[in-house]
């Protein structure tokens, strides 16, 4: 998932409640080369984002669905999957992520 979809999710109050951040905060702005595990020189562990996605995922879908079988409707997806993201074993690829931002934002604005 792409950090502005994250961002964009996280801001709008509906991905969940996390103290995670993907780039920690820090006040040394100075330019630094680009490295593995860097962000605008800051330092960032996209392991520990890969590893705590699928809970967010889960998070964020139990707030918005009652069950993986709403899930699996919504989504168009198998059985399994839904599953897999219910339980947090699994997040999804960045097309329902983006499709639930649409269809959130499609709600408020209705």
């Amino acid at each position: 998932m792409g950090l502005a979809v994250y961002q964009a999710l996280e801001a709008d109050g509906r991905f969940g409640s996390s103290s995670f951040s993907v780039v920690p905060q820090n006040d040394d702005t100075a330019p630094a080369p680009l490295s593995p595990g860097t962000l605008s020189g800051r330092p960032c562990d996209p392991y520990a984002f890969r590893r705590l996605y699928p809970h967010k995922w889960r998070d964020f879908l139990r707030a918005h669905f009652g069950s993986a079988t709403e899930v699996q409707a919504f989504f168009d997806i198998d059985d399994k999957a839904a599953r897999s993201w219910w339980n947090g074993k699994t997040g999804p690829q960045g097309w329902a992520v983006d499709f639930a931002r649409e269809a959130i934002a499609a709600e408020v604005r209705t």
